[in-house]
């Protein structure tokens, strides 16, 4: 994430200013993120390192999806406005909405 930052994160975050609800309180899902400046760091840094091999680079542990809506929505000042509907109807309504992006909202 960073400046212009697109996909479904743009769209939460644009839903979020608006103070929208959405019904993720019941997905359990973990998605990692960072920041595009922390990104090139790490890369910059593993170029550097005389360690070699993978590295796992992320700003905090993993968030579910409601979880980044709620910081989402109080970074713009609004209460918690996470539904918390059955995971399977959320699934099969993205699923009609989304079609194969899905897993883009809702996945790991």
């Amino acid at each position: 994430y960073g400046p212009g930052v697109g996909a479904f994160f743009a769209r939460l975050l644009r839903a979020a200013k608006l103070g929208l609800p959405l019904p993720v309180g019941g997905i359990a899902n973990a998605r990692s993120f960072i920041f595009l400046d922390n990104l090139v760091d790490a890369i910059a840094r593993a170029v550097d390192s005389p360690i070699s091999g993978s590295f796992i680079v992320t700003d905090t542990a993993p968030l579910s999806t409601a979880e980044l809506y709620r910081r989402l929505l109080a970074l713009h000042g609004h209460a918690d406005r996470v539904w918390r509907w059955h995971a399977g109807a959320v699934h099969a309504a993205v699923r009609l909405l989304l079609r194969e992006r899905t897993a883009s909202l809702l996945g790991n």
